[in-house]
């Protein structure tokens, strides 16, 4: 960045690869789940539909986002397993969705 310009206006974050599989994810649900070391970040993640009700009540123009039923989707998933990504097998994963999901994974 050249000394005449500002700092930049616009940080964005967001997974940079493909979610893995679904047999990889139950895997990383059954480390989540079974390694008590990693019960704070379980009970964070199925918490998460929360933060995002507060989130969207601090800014209301988060509301057209679908982030609660994404996170409540991870939160189901985590609490009883099966499909975390059969829904959005015909497109692309929510980047709220995907972002989560990246950090969990990578974390486990």
């Amino acid at each position: 960045m050249s000394a005449t310009q500002g700092p930049p206006t616009l940080l964005v974050f967001g997974p940079q690869t493909s979610l893995p599989s679904d047999e990889v994810l139950a895997d990383v649900r059954s480390e989540l789940v079974g390694n008590h070391s990693l019960s704070a970040l379980c009970n964070a993640a199925v918490h998460l539909p929360r933060f995002w009700d507060r989130l969207v009540a601090s800014d209301p123009s988060l509301r057209p986002v679908p982030g609660a039923e994404q996170l409540a989707r991870l939160a189901r998933w985590i609490e009883h397993g099966g499909s975390l990504l059969a829904h959005h097998a015909q497109g692309p994963v929510p980047n709220h969705l995907a972002l989560a999901v990246t950090l969990l994974v990578q974390i486990a």
